[in-house]
């Protein structure tokens, strides 16, 4: 889940082209709905649900940024608030998936 939720939120946080943003976040979808469907129970598997909400979140969020402009000087800027919203709820729910799955 580190590597999901890492990945995710440094994309948001680096990646100033949304169609790159959103083709690394649909990676990272699919790679949470195959773990969610191999789930060992069913609150694993909602937790699972959970973290792709928060993955197709982001995906919209990336449709919202505007697409950079090659000969600007300047990348546009980004929405701090709306970025980090993206980010806390990505690593929330993969805290919550760790949570799940730590022996006891």
């Amino acid at each position: 889940m580190r590597d999901v939720s890492n990945g995710a939120q440094n994309a948001i946080a680096t990646l100033k082209d949304p169609a790159a943003l959103t083709e690394y976040l649909e990676g990272l979808s699919e790679r949470v709905t195959a773990l969610e469907a191999d789930a060992e129970n069913d609150d694993v598997a909602q937790a699972l649900t959970d973290l792709d909400d928060r993955i197709q979140g982001a995906i919209e969020y990336a449709g919202t940024l505007p697409t950079p402009d090659p000969e600007a000087e300047e990348a546009p800027e980004s929405d701090a608030d709306a970025m980090a919203e993206q980010q806390e709820g990505i690593q929330a729910a993969a805290v919550n998936i760790t949570g799940l799955c730590a022996p006891e």
